[in-house]
């Protein structure tokens, strides 16, 4: 028999203890008005409820330009043995609402900072890769009570050099050039598996976004405030 137990789905049955619904590890936050695919792991949820964040620490993983939150997905499984980890689709990115990227880094970060308050999350470890790297440092450098560590991957720096991105993706918005896989940032032995789950994800998210993404990286820039970080 299935009841509902703090917002979540389980099986109270007396002849098993083992849950018979299957987990799905996603949910639609309203965040701006704009719905947010969260991805998570733990329970089942209704919505409404936030996810479940039973176990460690919380981890917001934030996804680089042009990405979505499942490129997470085996590192949210990993975490999930022993933390509570989260990722999510910015807008315009993945299945989240929008056409178009939000216009800078630090809207990125309140859009981040939105979905974690909607949740009721008031302490969270944050992983930022490429792009989501600024993210977390920017919500970092707004809420530092609410960045308990941080986690840097990918490209990273003072500041970002994509003028051939930005250059690059104008010409394919436009129509004047095709778009094509970017495989740069792998290894040359890399199997032929990764590229295709990359290549699945890479093909959610509309080019103008990804547009918009490296636009908004080449007008952020860190500065002296890497100090500031604590």
């Amino acid at each position: 028999m299935l009841g509902l137990q703090n917002g979540a789905w389980a099986d109270s049955s007396r002849e098993t203890e083992a849950t018979t619904v299957a987990r799905v590890p996603m949910k639609y936050q309203h965040v701006g008005g704009l719905a947010t695919l969260v991805q998570h792991r733990g329970d089942t949820t209704l919505p409404g409820y936030p996810p479940d964040r039973s176990l460690g620490a919380t981890v917001l993983c934030l996804h680089d330009a042009g990405g979505n939150g499942n490129g997470f997905a085996d590192l949210l499984d990993e975490l999930s043995a022993t933390q509570s980890p989260l990722a999510f689709d910015l807008p315009g990115h993945g299945r989240s609402a929008g056409l178009d990227a939000l216009p800078s880094i630090e809207a990125m970060a309140a859009h981040a900072s939105e979905l974690l308050e909607a949740f009721g999350i008031d302490r969270v470890a944050v992983l930022g890769e490429g792009m989501g790297a600024a993210v977390g440092i920017e919500l970092a450098l707004a809420k530092p009570h609410l960045v308990s560590a941080l986690v840097l991957t990918g490209k990273i720096g003072v500041r970002y050099e994509v003028a051939s991105e930005v250059e690059s993706l104008a010409a394919i918005t436009s129509g004047r050039a095709r778009r094509e896989f970017d495989r740069s940032g792998y290894a040359p032995d890399t199997d032929r598996s990764i590229y295709q789950k990359a290549f699945a994800e890479w093909v959610k998210t509309d080019p103008r976004a990804t547009l918009g993404d490296r636009r908004a990286q080449a007008a952020w820039t860190l500065g002296d405030r890497g100090a500031q970080v604590t």
